[in-house]
């Protein structure tokens, strides 16, 4: 499924790359190319910045992830 419809299902802000393909969710440290993973802990921040995943779900006031961001409230 293409980020961008990831997005809009989910009523999220995109920010990057929306024909990006996601293929499945896997954790911070375990996520690589085609996976959507999430950002939800501060004590994480490290493992964001170093994560390979495509996506992050991240909330709308965490810092800026390497990859596309699917920015929430929730």
């Amino acid at each position: 499924m293409r980020l961008s419809e990831l997005a809009e299902r989910l009523g999220c802000r995109l920010e990057g790359d929306g024909g990006l393909e996601i293929h499945r969710v896997a954790g911070l440290e375990q996520a690589g190319e085609g996976d959507l993973t999430f950002f939800a802990n501060r004590k994480y921040a490290a493992a964001l910045r170093r994560t390979r995943a495509s996506a992050v779900s991240i909330g709308e006031d965490a810092p800026p992830a390497p990859c596309a961001m699917l920015r929430t409230r929730h």
